[in-house]
């Protein structure tokens, strides 16, 4: 509960924002083939090139499919770890779609001029500093040449506000996804030394030559290790999460009380005695401690017992 919890407000792993990219991609290059096929409409629309763009754009969009494909063959079934080329490559089709979009729909004043910002959020998210700056400039740079060599007449105020905006939109996202980049692996790392240090802990009460026991607020047995399965001959596998202390008062009346008083009183038992009486008669004594956990103040504590069979001593 605790670990899904966190995993909610980790940051996403590089694995949900590539599968986000290339959702995004998928989307765009149906909608352009789409526009694409609809070549009578272009004109209408305010598109230009006819059965150019049609060609072009249905062309790239076959590419930016071809290569998701092969992205999610590398990422997902061959479990590759994606590097700067592939990031390049990626980024260069991503970078290529929206253009040849934005150039065949009315230039820089095109709606479809709005993707380089998410390109430049979702690259800025999935690399480092130098790589997400390397995806701004190249926007800027293609961007710029498009409205330079096909549409000198629309740059403008809003032309150059356009490419303020891809900028402004970096140098806002680069520190605050670093924050949380950062603030993630050190949760992971803090995740996993918890799970090292769970699993040491779960390993010395496997191992102790004690019976340790813990007991819910609602009376259900939530731990035992093999020896208290062993000292009790209790079925552990069929007790756990169950209710346990009618077993208890016919195995240990003493351990019974203690867990009681743990659970209805908070009271901790510490160094006293008591007998166990199995099914098969043996009687033998026992010395035993219990300790209380209140994790929330409004439910009855949970309660650890720990006992050793005293009838050598």
């Amino acid at each position: 509960m605790e670990s899904s919890r966190s995993s909610r407000h980790a940051f996403p792993s590089q694995r949900t924002l590539l599968s986000w990219l290339f959702g995004l991609r998928i989307f765009l290059a149906l909608t352009g083939t789409l526009a694409a096929l609809a070549t009578r409409e272009l004109s209408a629309a305010g598109w230009t090139g006819g059965d150019e763009a049609a060609v072009i754009i249905s062309a790239l969009a076959l590419l930016a499919v071809l290569l998701t494909a092969h992205g999610y063959w590398q990422v997902w079934i061959r479990q590759a770890q994606p590097g700067v080329v592939f990031f390049a490559v990626q980024a260069a089709i991503d970078l290529g779609l929206v253009t040849v979009l934005v150039h065949f729909s009315n230039g820089p004043q095109s709606g479809f001029s709005a993707l380089y910002v998410l390109l430049i959020a979702a690259y800025t998210a999935l690399l480092p500093f130098s790589g997400g700056l390397s995806v701004v400039i190249g926007a800027a740079v293609i961007f710029s040449l498009d409205a330079f060599l096909a549409y000198p007449s629309q740059v403008g105020f809003s032309f150059w506000g356009q490419l303020a905006v891809l900028g402004t939109v970096f140098a806002l996202m680069s520190p605050m996804v670093s924050r949380l980049r950062e603030a993630s692996e050190q949760q992971a790392s803090l995740q996993t030394e918890l799970q090292r240090v769970r699993l040491e802990a779960d390993d010395i009460l496997r191992n102790i030559r004690s019976g340790v026991l813990t007991v819910d607020g609602e009376g259900r047995l939530a731990f035992i290790n093999p020896m208290a399965d062993r000292l009790l001959e209790i079925n552990s596998e069929a007790y756990l999460g169950m209710p346990i202390l009618d077993v208890l008062k016919h195995r240990s009346p003493e351990l019974w009380a203690a867990v009681v008083a743990g659970i209805r009183h908070g009271r901790k038992v510490n160094r006293a005695e008591g007998m166990v009486q199995l099914p098969g008669g043996r009687l033998f004594p026992i010395g035993l401690s219990t300790t209380t956990f209140d994790e929330r103040a409004s439910h009855p504590p949970s309660v650890t017992a720990i006992f050793t069979d005293i009838s050598d001593s």
